[in-house]
């Protein structure tokens, strides 16, 4: 497609939030290149530039119900681009040569990412190919509507000096959760610009997305206690605390092992997100790998055959939290 087409998007928004994985594959197909360019311009670094790929798109799939007006979708993912690219390359030293070729990510590195964002917010894999769809082209620079209605907010608001003390509303709620982090959306309520949100759990800075206008995404990635700061362009502030609880950062454990008819069983437990059972892997002592007999999700059982113990086991959960642990030979 060689000229924008905004109400095709539109409708990709909204079946991508009907859960239509097809849909969401076609609205990346369309946007990747940009915004891999986008962060390659920042890093020049591909292994970096694609992590930032990831970390855009989960965001944006994560919130993709507070965007108000499908049809912005493209200024909506350059602006949290910049954000994250932004806050990235603070940390992140650009190389000093590079490969300009490198600049254009290729269809299966492209593909690969797309299958890990999908899982990662709980998503079927999608049916069509990224090879088969990955036929639109970049779209040209985005508008500025939005620009000038905050250039005009900014005027009207120097005009009315009450408003200069004004102090903002502020609410904060649990936006989405995936297997592996909790998002909390802060909502501010304010005629006058923000100037800053800023957020720390335990002392430490935590990353801050504007995911709407006015509306600031975090997720903390540890439990504790977050403290959330909003600061207007008249310097008043407002504060507040969140108790993060339910972020899973415990891995599995072994409750119990017994041999039964030559088999090891093993019983397992996570209380948090779930043992991941297709992800765990054994290897006997002299590192080979060692098949599972069978598991059992319900009940939380697998199975090894007890003659190729001892078995180095990595037990993963569904939040990436896994147990490393040896287990022996057992006795029947």
């Amino acid at each position: 497609m060689a000229d924008l087409d905004y109400p095709y998007l539109a409708r990709l928004v909204q079946k991508t939030l009907q859960g239509n994985s097809n849909a969401f594959a076609e609205l990346y197909a369309a946007t990747y290149q940009r915004q891999y360019r986008l962060a390659y311009n920042y890093f020049h670094d591909p292994y970096v530039s694609q992590d930032t790929l990831k970390q855009l798109y989960i965001l944006v799939l994560a919130h993709l119900d507070e965007l108000k007006d499908p049809q912005l979708f493209i200024d909506w993912l350059d602006q949290i681009n910049h954000q994250i690219c932004q806050q990235i390359s603070a940390n992140v030293a650009a190389p000093k040569f590079h490969d300009i070729r490198a600049a254009r990510l290729d269809v299966k590195n492209a593909s690969i990412l797309l299958s890990s964002i999908l899982e990662s917010c709980g998503y079927e894999a999608n049916s069509m190919p990224l090879s088969a769809i990955d036929g639109f082209q970049a779209y040209r620079k985005e508008n500025y509507i939005l620009q000038k209605a905050i250039l005009v907010i900014v005027i009207a608001c120097l005009l009315l000096t009450p408003l200069l003390f004004v102090i903002p509303k502020v609410h904060v709620e649990e936006a989405s959760r995936t297997n592996s982090q909790i998002f909390y959306r802060i909502g501010v309520h304010s005629l006058l610009r923000v100037k800053s949100v800023t957020a720390t759990l335990g002392g430490t800075p935590l990353d801050v997305y504007e995911t709407a206008f006015k509306v600031y995404t975090i997720a903390p990635e540890e439990n504790g206690t977050v403290t959330a700061t909003v600061t207007l362009e008249n310097g008043q502030y407002v504060t507040r605390t969140i108790d993060v609880t339910a972020v899973d950062t415990t891995a599995p454990s072994i409750v119990s092992q017994e041999v039964i008819d030559s088999r090891l069983v093993l019983s397992l437990s996570d209380d948090g997100s779930g043992i991941d059972f297709e992800k765990i892997k054994a290897f006997s002592g002299g590192g080979s790998p060692v098949s599972m007999e069978s598991f059992d999700e319900a009940t939380g059982v697998v199975e090894f055959d007890n003659s190729k113990t001892p078995l180095e086991l990595f037990i993963p959960d569904k939040a990436g939290n896994t147990t490393h642990t040896t287990v022996g030979a057992v006795s029947p």
